[in-house]
């Protein structure tokens, strides 16, 4: 097996376990972004501060039926009158969703907003449905699990409370909640829990059904129920009123309400202010075909870029001996008419190998050769001066008369002459 062959079987494996790897760890990608679970704020399914776990569990104590649901199906299936829909961040919703949720109260059910929504207009009738609502964005900020469970309770008594199914229940804690004015929800609202800067809690009539807005989702949350638990915080009526809230009539929450959570996501692929997300909106085939795609190209690129291999051994020119060369040399001077140059060249090529020949120095002046060729060969000095030192040369006969003079000289001197031991 020759190398070249060896290095191109060697380059073919590394190019397909390079492939391998790389595909090994695209379908990892691929797997554990599928698989990532993400824990969503006040789901009904959540044991987490930011949870509504302990209030579903309270609620199903009761009887009522508790569900989620996620913003884009508002408009395909809205909950039915009677029934309970609690959005506690209104914000995410996008405008044709929000519009979805003041139509299921219009038509007979309970609405709770955890939050007034700050962007885009309340009133049904403001605006076009399928126009985005700008300017919209999550209204409700995060606040870390730690802080939650730990903040102490601020309790706020009921004041002059004006909704009556709230009748003669305690304080509640609103340690995160900020107080909503009757114009964040409607001329004819009713408040409860609050003072001159506003309350935390507000209802109105909707239509065929009521509206009732919270100064923050977090009122409801797991940790707030009984807020500070582990210095000993003491619950207040956080959980009483949400389930006095939570039912269609005055008596609440009670056996065979139904109660559906809308999650606090925004819907995938659609921004609140409507607009859409060219990407999410593929389907995930061909989000997976591109993603194949692009490692192919990767591969592609990887493959056909430039590595370093073994050293290529190239064969050499052909290398033409020295008196074949200078002969060409003379003979293209020569057809040139330069029989000088051509006769300067032969000279300085015999001088240099005569010296080489001889023992003399290269640097050695032309008059130091030739007494040298002229001991070596015993002809007259003046005679070898004529031929190897620097006199014209006029003609094309007369080159041709140096080129054999200085041949012979070489074969007396260099080929003929044994040196002495």
């Amino acid at each position: 097996m020759t190398a070249s062959a060896a290095a191109g079987r060697s380059g073919g494996a590394i190019t397909w376990i390079g492939g391998a790897v790389l595909a090994v760890v695209v379908v990892a990608l691929v797997v554990v972004t599928s698989r990532q679970e993400v824990v969503v704020a006040f789901d009904p399914a959540s044991s987490a501060p930011d949870g509504y776990r302990a209030l579903a569990l309270l609620l199903r104590d009761r009887g009522a039926e508790v569900d989620s649901t996620a913003p884009v199906l508002l408009g395909t299936d809205p909950v039915p009158a009677g029934s309970v829909m609690v959005v506690p961040d209104p914000d995410l919703l996008t405008a044709v969703e929000y519009r979805a949720a003041l139509e299921s109260a219009e038509a007979g059910a309970t609405v709770v907003l955890g939050a007034p929504r700050r962007s885009g207009s309340d009133d049904p009738g403001g605006s076009d449905p399928d126009e985005p609502d700008p300017g919209v964005g999550g209204g409700v900020p995060a606040v870390p699990a730690r802080v939650l469970a730990d903040t102490p309770a601020e309790p706020t008594r009921q004041g002059a409370c004006d909704i009556g199914r709230l009748d003669g229940l305690g304080p509640i804690d609103t340690a995160f909640g900020t107080p909503v004015t009757a114009g964040d929800a409607g001329a004819e609202a009713r408040g409860c829990y609050g003072d001159v800067r506003g309350t935390h809690v507000l209802e109105e009539d909707h239509g065929a059904g009521t509206l009732i807005t919270l100064s923050s989702p977090y009122l409801w949350a797991n940790a707030r129920l009984q807020p500070d638990k582990e210095d000993g915080g003491e619950p207040l009526d956080n959980a009483a009123v949400a389930l006095r809230l939570l039912g269609p009539t005055g008596a609440g929450a009670t056996e065979g309400t139904s109660v559906t959570f809308v999650d606090a996501v925004p819907t995938a692929g659609v921004s609140p202010d409507g607009t859409r997300n060219p990407i999410e909106l593929l389907p995930t085939g061909v989000k997976l075909a591109l993603v194949q795609l692009v490692a192919a190209f990767l591969l592609y690129a990887w493959w056909r870029s430039r590595r370093l291999g073994p050293v290529v051994v190239e064969r050499m020119p052909v290398e033409i001996a020295g008196s074949e060369l200078v002969v060409a040399v003379g003979d293209l001077m020569r057809r040139k008419g330069s029989a000088q140059r051509a006769a300067d060249v032969l000279r300085s090529d015999a001088r240099r190998d005569l010296a080489r020949g001889l023992g003399v120095p290269p640097d050695a002046p032309p008059e130091t050769v030739v007494r040298v060729v002229s001991t070596r060969s015993g002809r007259d000095v003046d005679a070898v001066a004529a031929v190897l030192g620097d006199g014209p040369v006029p003609s094309a006969e007369a080159l041709v008369r140096l080129a054999s003079s200085l041949s012979d000289i070489r074969q007396e001197v260099l080929e003929n002459h044994v040196p002495p031991r």
